[in-house]
């Protein structure tokens, strides 16, 4: 069965709507909180050329899960790589993975952050983060990681 593309760009529109919203959403429930439910990230520190995964558990059971690549402090984020979708298995796990590359973006105050993270980026409390979430966002989890040059 072939897909349209209008259904195609619509569902892509979708997930990249969920993913902007995902950090906001997984730090508004606690200053602590990593989200609604936990994961792990791997390798940490991470470098370039490595492989970096981002390991769910305790998510919803058989739903969709879009994968971003973040630069977050506190509701202040920006988005650095949208990976793609997941879904989660019947036990709620799944894992998301790419290859690690230094990222850049635009912060809702209009400032680049940057993963590895810059003395100023540090000094304003930013972190490099990989996060999860459904496109309504109720469903999301963030783990931080520091990247090495």
């Amino acid at each position: 069965m072939r897909i349209s593309k209008a259904l195609a760009i619509g569902g892509t529109a979708v997930a990249l709507t969920g993913a902007v919203a995902l950090p906001a959403a997984a730090v508004n429930h606690h200053p602590a909180s990593k989200g609604t439910f936990k994961s792990s990230v791997s390798p940490n520190p991470v470098s370039p050329g490595q492989t970096l995964t981002l390991k769910a558990h305790g998510a919803k059971k058989k739903t969709n899960y879009t994968c971003v690549l973040i630069i977050s402090h506190g509701k202040n984020y920006a988005i650095g790589h949208i990976l793609g979708a997941k879904t989660s298995n019947k036990h709620g796990k799944f894992k998301c993975t790419t290859t690690f590359a230094a990222y850049s973006g635009t912060d809702q105050k209009g400032v680049t952050r940057h993963c590895p993270t810059t003395k100023k980026d540090r000094k304003a409390g930013f972190s490099c983060g990989f996060a999860a979430s459904t496109t309504d966002q109720k469903s999301n989890t963030v783990s931080y990681f520091k990247a090495t040059k």
